[in-house]
């Protein structure tokens, strides 16, 4: 995606912060947003300026580390990023801190992460109150500060609520207030994501804050009475002490200072940046989501079979449908045969010897023939009574606490975490799964969970060790998706994780997240308000549908597209039907990269309008969606104010449902006087795809 000219602002921006460092302590309240704040402790030699801090034998960081033995490293990674890295040793102890920070010279962002390292031969002392991130922000005591996030998944914590997840948020920061936030149960984006946009009350500036842990992370935003605002985020729970050798990490940190026309404007910068260097990359390229075919549409996950998963793919080949992967999800292996028969039986990961006698690899294989990736599901945390890790390996599992009452059955059932703290698990693992995907020809491997962690974690914590259960499962993680990329070059990542609660940067950077949430799967009001609510934190967002029918189809149009058609249907209507929904899909794929612009509030509402837009400044394209809900009014002339436009430029605007007749405006007109759309039914939806002329 070509850069806005206003990104080669932020370019030259980057640049100067590099050569020309400020002083953290040295900015005026008017100076809070701006990235020298953030890349001048990193580049000097301010120690007591470095926006982090923890405690050690009692004593804060704060005070000590300036007469720690340190050292400094820059390096040149390419010509988008310089890495600086601190090394901190106490001479006393032998524990030393490692701070590997990442400039970006395309975005005013800057990443940082912390690792401690016992070198001594006895055991530290302790570690607390690890604050990856720990700042001071002068304000204006008059000032009032906005900050902006998402509700997550899960919202309330009750069991798949579906309808009103992934709901944007905005409070105002005045002097005395607090506001504090974690996720529920262990995965990052349950209840509330990691990411967090700080303006000032014109929106037109700020600061974004975001947390790459796949664990139970914690941030505190935090007015002080004379306007300064103070922002903590890190492990919520850390006092361990570290044995001989032993090295962890912290929480990463991404900070992104922004300016724009609107927080619109903020947010999609932030989009960019994480398209551009928080996507997972094969060969130096982005990875580009999929457009499925998936069987479950008509296969129960407990029926699905070589026989008639091959019946599918060859349909779907045979009829020229337009998709780049096939979708196997949970149920593959042995199972009972009853609904949710899949999840009684996660811990041994064979395929049925009935339903596959000669394992995945022809379904791979006719996949791959037609042009497909193969995609199966996995849950490899996650150990059920009976099965093979449970009855061979007890050790590398831990058990839950019921702690959380509403999940106590996790603890009733017996269900059991495989422990990738565990050298031994985690080596099992990397190596079992690695064979796997090699031997039975699986192209994304989809990676699922549905515990929730901190009940394993947590349980009998030993008091000199607390938070590194986590800690270490969290690096095992990470080491494991690695590993299982490095040992399988060309494999793709999905993590899905419960209702899309594994959604942090670290996973981001690693992984796709084809399934955003799994409540109110395929319900067209939650599914739009999902898209307006994910889409301004994420450069990829979508679902996809189990209907032809266009209102409910378009609800889950976006870059993630997965359709669950009756693949064996023998009706040459619906072929063509659906071959052309696809055809459409594909056209429009490249355009959900691009901004993405909010043009009605979030609702789940069966009375309220939706609608977005997405736009290719770099290509001068943009889609349209519109969708009048089953009771939701439209007045006669109803415009709908675009965004994002060239003002000054033409655009063919071409109404899908009516082709033929597309109408030229001025970028002037959409935005400002706005697009007509016409709706007489209840429901029903429209899709505009515009082109800028002489683009």
């Amino acid at each position: 995606m070509r850069q806005s000219p206003l990104h080669a602002v932020f370019f030259a921006l980057a640049l100067s912060v590099i050569s020309v460092p400020l002083v953290l302590s040295a900015s005026s309240p008017q100076e809070w947003d701006t990235l020298e704040r953030w890349t001048s402790a990193f580049l000097g030699d301010r120690v007591e300026e470095l926006p982090f801090s923890f405690r050690y034998n009692g004593e804060t960081s704060r005070n000590f580390l300036p007469q720690w033995k340190r050292s400094v490293q820059t390096k040149e990674l390419d010509n988008r990023r310089k890495a600086i890295t601190w090394l901190f040793t106490d001479l006393t102890t032998g524990l030393s801190l490692r701070v590997e920070a990442i400039i970006y010279l395309d975005f005013p962002a800057v990443e940082w992460v912390l690792w401690f390292r016992n070198d001594a031969q006895y055991w530290s002392p302790l570690i607390e109150d690890v604050r990856a991130l720990d700042a001071d922000l002068p304000m204006p005591e008059d000032m009032k500060a906005v900050l902006f996030y998402n509700r997550g998944t899960n919202i309330e914590a009750t069991p798949l609520p579906g309808r009103d997840e992934f709901q944007p948020a905005e409070v105002d920061l005045l002097p005395g207030d607090q506001r504090q936030f974690e996720p529920y149960g262990g995965r990052p984006s349950d209840t509330v994501m990691p990411f967090f946009n700080v303006s000032g009350p014109d929106k037109k500036t700020g600061v974004f804050f975001a947390i790459g842990w796949t664990g139970q992370w914690s941030a505190r935003f935090q007015r002080e009475s004379s306007g300064d605002l103070v922002v903590t985020a890190g492990i919520k729970r850390m006092r361990a002490s570290l044995a001989p050798g032993e090295e962890i990490r912290t929480p990463a940190v991404l900070v992104m200072t922004w300016q724009g026309a609107d927080r619109d404007d903020g947010q999609n910068q932030f989009r960019r940046l994480l398209l551009e260097h928080y996507t997972p990359r094969i060969g130096g390229k982005t990875i580009v989501p999929p457009i499925s075919a998936g069987p479950h549409g008509i296969i129960r996950f407990e029926h699905s079979s070589e026989a008639n998963l091959l019946a599918c793919i060859q349909n779907v080949a045979s009829h020229g449908v337009p998709v780049d992967n096939f979708w196997l999800d949970a149920g593959w292996y042995t199972c009972p045969d009853e609904p949710s028969g899949w999840d009684k039986t996660t811990g041994t990961w064979e395929p049925d010897p009935v339903r596959f006698p000669r394992g995945l690899r022809p379904v791979a294989d006719a996949a791959k023939q037609h042009g497909m990736d193969f995609l199966v599901w996995f849950e490899p945390e996650r150990v059920m009574p009976k099965t093979w890790l449970y009855e061979t390996h007890p050790e590398w599992l831990l058990e839950p606490a019921d702690f959380l009452p509403e999940r106590s059955y996790q603890a009733a059932s017996n269900f059991r975490l495989l422990d990738f703290g565990n050298p031994e698990a985690l080596a099992w693992a990397e190596q079992y799964f690695s064979d796997f995907v090699r031997e039975q020809g699986v192209s994304i491997f989809r990676m699922d969970s549905n515990l929730h962690t901190t009940l394993y974690w947590q349980n009998n914590e030993p008091p000199a060790r607390v938070g590194m259960r986590e800690t270490k499962h969290v690096m095992g993680l990470y080491k494991f998706w690695d590993k299982l990329v490095a040992n399988n070059p060309g494999l793709k990542l999905d993590i899905c994780s419960g209702t899309g609660s594994r959604i942090d940067f670290e996973v981001m950077r690693r992984a796709m997240n084809l399934t955003r949430a799994d409540g109110a799967w395929w319900e067209p009001a939650p599914d739009q308000a999902k898209t307006t609510g994910h889409a301004p934190w994420t450069p990829h967002t979508g679902i996809g549908t189990v209907s032809d029918d266009l209102y409910r189809f378009r609800s889950g149009m976006g870059a993630m597209f997965c359709a669950n058609m009756n693949w064996h249907s023998t009706d040459k209507a619906d072929w063509e039907r659906w071959k052309a929904l696809m055809v459409t899909v594909n056209e429009l794929r490249d355009i959900y990269e691009g901004n993405f612009y909010p043009l009605t509030e979030w609702s789940i509402s069966e009375e309220d309008l939706a609608a977005w837009m997405y736009h290719r400044p770099d290509t001068g394209r943009a889609v349209v969606q519109v969708f009048r809900r089953s009771q939701a009014a439209m007045p006669e002339g109803y415009k709908l104010r675009l965004k994002g436009l060239d003002a000054g430029a033409d655009y063919e605007v071409k109404d899908l449902d009516n082709p033929q007749n597309p109408v030229r405006m001025t970028g002037a007109a959409l935005m400002e006087d706005g697009l007509p759309v016409d709706l007489p039914q209840q429901p029903q939806s429209a899709l505009f795809v515009l082109q800028k002329k002489g683009s």
